[in-house]
């Protein structure tokens, strides 16, 4: 008890896999199980504000996570953990979200709808890579102070549909290759203005993509993202077969 860091606790410990107890005084535990290829044993995280890269690489893991409200810096978490397939709970307070689940290609659905989002700046490549996930809820996420969600969906093949009415696109955001590899992807709902968005260069993939899909906005904003879209087609890659609709 009394100790704060345990940050590359058992770093490139390949064939660690021990149940272990994290002490309520801990603060950093980024790094901590990182290339455990082995590690799959259950976690409790209760007042860590950083867990960046926690389980990074620890191809084995498939246990539930509940992130503390505390929590700040969650970049990395899951990175390449590719049997990854457990529920996790996430409160208010993380900022960094960062490569999230980058590459959890096992993962096929995620309850995200109850997550609270208001403190996230950083969702770039959240759920890039997620190859099996068939759908997404993110029509509750909050991303009024979120700056970068490049890639953030890129290379989900399994979406069909992403509602994003949720999501405002402030402070000169990036959108770079948000859709990108989302080759099954045929319907986008949103309900903000594109007015305030910086970089979407290759919003969309220029091949593999589903036909005839549309993309709905309010009337009130349709003519800012066709200028966005469709005008600036050759910055965003807006599919020539989709349309934009309200």
């Amino acid at each position: 008890n009394g100790v704060t860091d345990i940050c590359n606790m058992f770093q490139h410990c390949y064939n660690f896999n021990q149940p272990i107890n994290i002490p309520n005084s801990v603060i950093n535990a980024s790094n901590m199980f990182y290339r455990c290829e082995q590690f799959n044993q259950p976690v409790y995280i209760s007042n860590a504000h950083n867990i960046s890269n926690m389980f990074h690489n620890c191809r084995n893991f498939n246990q539930p996570i509940n992130i503390p409200n505390n929590t700040l810096d969650t970049s990395n978490m899951f990175l390449n953990c590719i049997n990854f397939n457990a529920p996790v709970n996430m409160s208010d307070g993380v900022i960094n979200a960062n490569c999230m689940f980058y590459n959890c290609s096992s993962l096929t659905t995620i309850d995200v709808s109850k997550w609270v989002t208001s403190a996230c700046t950083n969702m770039e490549q959240m759920f890039q890579h997620c190859n099996s996930v068939t759908s997404l809820n993110v029509s509750n996420f909050d991303t009024s102070k979120v700056k970068i969600m490049k890639g953030m969906f890129s290379y989900c093949y399994a979406l069909t549909s992403l509602d994003l009415s949720s999501f405002e696109f402030v402070d000169n955001v990036n959108i770079t290759n948000m859709f990108w590899g989302c080759q099954n992807l045929s319907s986008i709902i949103i309900n903000s203005d594109c007015s305030d968005v910086g970089e979407y260069k290759y919003m969309f993939s220029s091949e593999s993509i589903t036909e005839n899909g549309t993309f709905k906005v309010p009337s009130a904003y349709r003519s800012n993202w066709e200028i966005l879209l469709v005008t600036n087609r050759s910055t965003s890659n807006f599919p020539d077969s989709w349309t934009i609709t309200s």
